[in-house]
């Protein structure tokens, strides 16, 4: 069938939903009590968030935070929280997400973020303080944000709970994105104060803006960030002390922000990374008396001994830890010009003096036979001015292993090294996940590492402050603890519904999980693939996401760490057949590029799938060890791999490709992408490499006019791709303007919306959400927009070329619930579904309760429920509908799904859908 007739039928297909339209009903498709669910894991899964206490105590959830455990050397293992539980402090919550973003102080008590559902109440979001025995709420999601009346609290994080068990935490308000964000503090059983909140007004004039949390120390002061309104410089720092809030001074200096690891150490002080003019560097900012010190400065002697000529040469330092002492551990880069080199390293900054924990090239004989350190980077320093780092090894020049190393009082001792043994039997791999550490006071070290050899896998584990074995906290060989709940996830935003069939993830609360499918309308469960699996070559999956389900009812997935295969560590692509029920891998790091020359793959990562079985995945290149470019690439089952475009490729004008990424692909196997063109200085690019064309060709390029201005870039999101080969893609453009173009192989491009245009819900559009745009087969694009309208400042919109866009939903506009759609999140999760229609999550309202809800938006653009928190849910088991999550997906029938948390029934997960769309 040609191009042009498959556009034809897809528009009777179109006007045959309309006539069609019928009532939206809810139908589940699978709950957490489905009797066919089979094969769950009765093992701790990875995905492990964890934190260390100063008495040794471990808090750490697992199996994507849906079990919260807490561990002592003396004890063992605890389960304190699962998903569907009911915390105490909140009577008849149905828990969620548990534990999130746990902080510990020294005392071992805890500080988390809690997700739950609750009767007659809008999904809930709870700051929860653990002291060992019980829960305190500290705040919720809907309580009044001290300072900034008539503000409701939305979320938190970047919490943190000092000694004296006084937590400080960012909080933003309702709603998300027009409402306030601050800083707040609470002490154990006390209400919540403010410490800075957007539009207070801030020390030495002007008012808060986009304030961010920098720490909180133990004597309770709480260093932040801001960007003060008409401030100079655009970000400044601030320090409250003693009940008073100060302005540190930065003269000459324009900081990073918080991103750029800044610290708050005793007094008051804090440690940021900044600019002085074109210079990187490290400074500390002290309130009392107010005085700024540098701690190293690109281009200043770099004083290292055996290195005379030497200076500071990174652009960004980081810093890694500011303890009570006053010392700052910072990781930079120095450069040598007899010969000219380049060296990485650790170093500890005290007042006046540099001393220098470990640097590449240095030889560490002493600790490790013939080893020299490679990159030292992460490291931890604790307030007995002990650092620990991970540290990758070489020998003779090339890469050889990696260790956790041990400094103290200058000298350097092993903690663990790559292949010693591990205590269940196997052996540490720490080339992977031993990047997130935490050392107590007392010198224990909390980490992760990959478990190698025949227990294949990954574990947690705690080093003595001394010599000692170090202890297995948690791995995934351990058995989870008895009546561990059944827990449905969504993971991933590819194609999770096929033509007849749904995928989710499921797993044991805290287990190893699992991707299923489950039909329709048969009801037959299949599982696909899940941590723990052997793969093709004898490795064994330690995380897996992504996954894609096609119309043949394949799956292709992102295996994101392999454990004992042929190279470690791996990632790699790989799709299940149920032809054969098998897993056939498609790439893999280390295997060669189709084609040969020696260059091989590194961290595959899938992006597309498409209804012929085809994957598409961008994949970094390596040869000889060393990085050689990227890749666009595409494989099935039966193919194996094959080469899209890659760098060192030439078009047919000539253009040599620098780069290639972000690829997304249709039902013909056409892929489009975006890429880099050389020689420097580089041209930004889309591209299209139709199928069985012999290389890509431009669809649109820096420099390009567009409607009296010129393309300047183009964000790094896939283009989107339909299957009659037409490309959507947003780029910005000269004099601040930014589109969202169409174009194809023939290069002719055409404006969706822009800019400027005027918006139908009145003003012009302002801004657009890259990521979210979406383009179905007839050729309409969905986006979201901000506009400049001072009472419908946001909406999703839909549009085609020569047609102007029309409004879906938008802020104020009625909802079949009832109520109003408040501001429209730019991230907000919506669908597109090829006959026009779109469904929408909706989060901020007017005039009713916050109860989120599904919506969808009718071809003509009527409204029509798809579901709302608190909802009867008959048929599910009873209960209610008590947390909508996932967002909503549609397939290529044109059904919509959805999935749900439920409150007061059996079961405490559903994924459901309006079958009506499907016969």
């Amino acid at each position: 069938m040609t191009r042009r007739k498959l556009g034809f039928v897809f528009l009777l297909l179109a006007a045959s939903v309309m006539i069609a339209a019928a009532p939206e009903i809810i139908q589940p498709v699978v709950t957490d009590i489905d009797p066919r669910l089979g094969g769950l894991s009765d093992r701790f899964g990875g995905t492990l968030t964890y934190a260390l206490g100063g008495g040794g105590q471990v808090y750490f959830t697992a199996g994507y935070a849906t079990g919260f455990f807490k561990w002592t050397s003396a004890g063992g293992r605890a389960r304190l929280l699962q998903s569907g539980d009911s915390l105490p402090a909140i009577p008849g919550s149905v828990l969620d997400g548990v534990g999130q973003g746990t902080q510990v102080n020294e005392a071992g008590r805890a500080v988390f973020v809690q997700t739950y559902g609750l009767k007659n109440s809008p999904s809930g979001l709870a700051l929860i303080r653990y002291d060992g025995a019980g829960y305190e709420v500290v705040v919720r999601r809907g309580d009044d944000v001290p300072g900034a009346a008539g503000h409701k609290f939305a979320t938190f994080g970047r919490l943190q709970i000092n000694g004296s068990d006084v937590i400080a935490f960012e909080g933003r308000s309702e709603p998300l994105g027009y409402g306030v964000t601050g800083v707040f503090t609470q002490l154990p059983g006390g209400p919540v104060s403010a410490i800075a909140v957007d539009g207070q007004p801030a020390p030495d004039g002007g008012t808060y803006r986009n304030v961010s949390l920098i720490g909180i120390n133990g004597a309770g002061d709480v260093a932040f960030f801001s960007q003060p309104a008409g401030g100079t410089p655009a970000v400044a720092l601030y320090v409250r002390r003693a009940g008073a809030t100060s302005r540190l001074a930065t003269p000459g200096l324009e900081p990073e922000g918080a991103a750029a690891g800044c610290r708050v150490g005793p007094n008051g002080q804090v440690a940021f990374r900044a600019r002085e003019g074109s210079l990187a560097g490290i400074w500390i900012a002290a309130p009392d008396p107010a005085t700024v010190t540098k701690v190293v400065r690109q281009g200043d002697p770099a004083p290292v001994s055996g290195f005379p000529d030497a200076v500071w040469s990174s652009t960004y330092p980081v810093i890694h830890g500011f303890n009570a002492n006053g010392k700052v551990l910072f990781w930079n880069q120095f450069q040598t010009s007899t010969p000219m080199s380049y060296y990485a390293g650790l170093f500890l900054w005290t007042p006046g003096a540099f001393q220098p924990v470990a640097y590449q090239s240095q030889s560490i004989s002493d600790v490790i036979p013939g080893a020299d350190i490679g990159n030292p980077s992460p490291g931890v320093l604790n307030d007995s001015d002990v650092v620990a780092f991970r540290t990758s090894l070489t020998t003779a020049g090339s890469l050889s292993s990696y260790a956790l190393l041990r400094w103290s009082g200058g000298a350097l001792s092993k903690i663990v090294q790559e292949g010693d043994a591990e205590p269940g039997g196997g052996a540490f791999g720490l080339a992977d996940r031993a990047n997130t550490f935490y050392l107590n006071s007392a010198g224990q070290l909390l980490f992760q590492a990959d478990i190698l050899n025949s227990n294949q896998g990954t574990g947690l584990f705690l080093a003595p402050a001394a010599a000692g074995p170090v202890e297995s906290v948690v791995d995934t060989n351990d058995s989870l603890p008895a009546d561990a709940r059944i827990v449905l996830r969504r993971i991933g935003a590819g194609a999770l519904a096929s033509d007849d069939e749904l995928l989710f993830t499921a797993l044991r609360a805290g287990g190893k999980s699992a991707f299923y499918t489950k039909a329709f309308k048969r009801g037959t469960v299949r599982r696909i693939a899940g941590e723990g699996d052997t793969l093709p070559g004898g490795g064994v999956i330690v995380d897996l996401y992504n996954p894609m389900i096609n119309n043949r009812e394949e799956v292709a997935f992102t295996v994101g760490d392999e454990v004992g295969g042929l190279t470690y560590y791996s990632e790699g692509v790989y799709i299940h057949s149920p032809a054969d029920g098998a897993i056939h891998k498609i790439a893999a790091t280390g295997d060669p590029l189709p084609g040969g020359g020696g260059s091989s793959f590194n961290r595959p990562s899938l992006q597309g799938f498409n209804h012929l079985g085809e994957a598409v995945f961008q994949s970094d290149i390596s040869s000889a060890g060393l990085p050689a470019g990227s890749g666009v690439f595409a494989g099935s089952v039966a193919g194996g791999a094959r080469t899209v475009a890659k760098s060192g490729d030439t078009l047919a004008d000539g253009a040599a490709i620098a780069s290639a990424y972000s690829p997304a692909i249709n039902n013909h196997g056409d892929v489009a992408f975006k890429a880099t063109l050389g020689p420097y200085p580089y041209t930004q690019a889309v591209l299209i490499r139709t199928s069985g064309a012999a290389s890509p060709v431009k669809v649109a390029q820096t420099g390009d006019a567009v409607s009296g201005y010129s393309i300047l870039t183009f964000w790094t999101y896939p283009p989107r791709l339909n299957d009659l080969g037409k490309v959507a893609f947003s780029c910005a453009l000269t004099d601040n303007q930014t589109a969202i173009l169409l174009g194809d192989s023939a290069g002719a491009l055409q404006t969706i919306a822009m800019t400027g245009q005027a918006a139908p819900s009145g003003g012009a559009f302002t801004a657009f959400n890259h990521p979210t745009l979406l383009l179905n087969n007839p050729g309409q694009a969905a986006f979201w927009a901000e506009t400049d309208s001072a009472t419908v400042r946001n909406g999703i919109f839909r549009a085609a070329p020569g047609s102007a866009p029309v409004a879906r939903l938008v802020e104020g506009q009625a909802l079949p619930d009832g109520g109003t759609a408040g501001p429209l999140l730019p991230g907000g999760p919506f669908t597109l579904a090829d006959s026009g229609e779109m469904a929408v999550q909706v989060r901020n309202f007017g005039s009713v309760p916050d109860f989120a809800r599904n919506v969808i938006v009718g071809t003509a653009g009527s409204l029509t429920a798809f579901g709302k928190e608190n909802d009867i849910a008959k048929t599910m088991g009873g209960g209610r509908l008590g947390r909508l999550s996932g967002g909503v997906w549609t397939n290529s029938a044109g059904a919509f799904f959805s999935h749900a948390l439920l409150i007061e029934g059996k079961a405490a997960y559903a994924a459901f859908w309006n079958d009506k769309r499907v016969p």
